[in-house]
């Protein structure tokens, strides 16, 4: 039922309102809320720990040969599984046939089992004679931290625990000359800084060395923090 006349003008007040929406305010970016430390390639913002520009190269012995082309991706996985498995007290026959087994689930022909474990036999001996205190191999070892508004998790290749602290290696199969293996090592500072930040936070004691473990070239280099002031 109508209550207004043909024709008479109705009045809507609703209609007359003016109605104004702010504005959007001016986009905010953010940072990813996670970081991946081997997928940095600079520092992250609120991060302290910095190294210098110089390494120090340490010789364990020559080269791996490499028979024809290989993936160096899958021939790192393959080095880095052997590595966190191997057990020297072994008999040789038993680790050449596990080395001979993890080449062949990851589809490498260019590296022999023996390669594998003279890669394992001299790191150890670097250790046994860099660390004569004793120290304990923790081998893949999970890291978190939460640095400003993002948070960064992660694996350390090798961690070693010492009477003092604590020492980072991280493994890296690069089949580069001599010449380039200081500006590689340097590459990876970003994501060492925050392995070094991860465990001095979490397990209140200092890392003492971080060290990058070429196996193929048959060298391992440190890295130094950088100078304060």
């Amino acid at each position: 039922v109508s209550l207004f006349a043909p024709g008479e003008p109705v009045a809507c007040a609703e209609s007359e309102k003016a109605y104004a929406f702010p504005l959007p305010a001016a986009r905010e970016t953010f940072p990813p809320s996670h970081i991946t430390p081997s997928g940095l390639s600079d520092y992250p913002p609120h991060l302290r720990v910095r190294y210098g520009e110089e390494t120090e190269t340490i010789r364990l012995g020559d080269s791996i040969p490499l028979n024809g082309d290989v993936a160096m991706d899958r021939a790192g996985s393959a080095i880095h599984t052997f590595l966190s498995v191997d057990n020297p007290t072994r008999p040789a026959e038993e680790r050449d046939k596990t080395a001979a087994q993890i080449l062949k689930n990851w589809d490498i022909s260019a590296l022999e089992p023996p390669c594998l474990v003279k890669v394992s036999d001299r790191l150890r001996a670097f250790l046994g004679k860099r660390y004569r205190g004793g120290f304990k191999l923790l081998h893949e070892w999970p890291v978190a931290l939460k640095i400003g508004h993002q948070k960064a998790t992660g694996w350390i290749d090798l961690l070693i625990e010492t009477k003092e602290g604590y020492v980072i290696i991280d493994h890296k199969s690069f089949p580069g000359p001599m010449t380039e293996w200081s500006k590689k090592a340097l590459q990876y500072r970003p994501q060492l800084a925050l392995y070094k930040a991860a465990v001095e936070k979490a397990l209140e004691r200092p890392v003492l060395e971080t060290l990058i473990h070429m196996p193929i070239a048959g060298a391992v280099l440190t890295l130094r923090d950088m100078p304060s002031g």
